[in-house]
């Protein structure tokens, strides 16, 4: 039965998803409804399964290589280069908190973030077993934290710089997103924000 909350979380986001297109007469093409979208996905496996193969093999080859060349970088500058100094030598900033650590901050740096972090989840964990009327609200903390580890602000999961969000994230932390006056292609006149 360990099963069961899980599955009724996930049927009841469904239910609501289903519920909040069908009450507010959603446009199928803003937001469609569960349905169509399990639809979607059966009718287009073998283009998604032929896109997924290499993307996840890039995505996951790009964040090795990514963290070979910050690891490299880490033994050459073993007091780190300074904060923010990152995104001036390469163009943009590192892709995780962890290699920010390693990079900004260097080895004493990082293996203070590495000690505090395991800390806080060590210290997290008993206090989660502890029966107190809070508990719930410590499970969510617990549960965000390790969230937030995990991704790394998007590195130790390598699909947050995937895609145009990644793109327009990238642009907007560095100052490189562009102003354009509205014209012909020709005539546009763009200025860096």
């Amino acid at each position: 039965m360990s099963w069961a909350w899980p599955l009724i979380g996930l049927l009841s986001l469904v239910a609501l998803w289903q519920a909040v297109i069908t009450g507010f007469q959603v446009r199928p093409f803003i937001a469609p409804d569960p349905l169509t979208v399990v639809h979607a996905l059966w009718d287009n496996r073998q283009l998604l399964w032929s896109n997924i193969q290499p993307t996840a093999v890039e995505a996951i080859a790009g964040f090795f290589v990514g963290n070979g060349i910050g690891f490299l970088l880490a033994l050459e500058k073993p007091l780190g280069i300074g904060p923010l100094v990152f995104g001036q030598i390469y163009g943009e900033d590192t892709h995780n908190i962890w290699l920010k650590m390693l990079m900004d901050y260097g080895w004493l740096g990082f293996v203070s973030y590495v000690t505090l972090t395991l800390w806080t989840v060590a210290a997290g964990f008993r206090l989660l077993l502890r029966d107190r009327p809070w508990q719930p609200y410590v499970l969510c903390a617990d549960v965000v934290y390790l969230g937030h580890i995990g991704l790394g602000d998007d590195g130790l999961i390598p699909f947050g710089e995937i895609g145009f969000a990644g793109d327009v994230e990238r642009m907007l932390d560095h100052g490189r997103a562009s102003k354009c006056v509205a014209g012909p292609p020709q005539a546009s006149r763009c200025s860096t924000l």
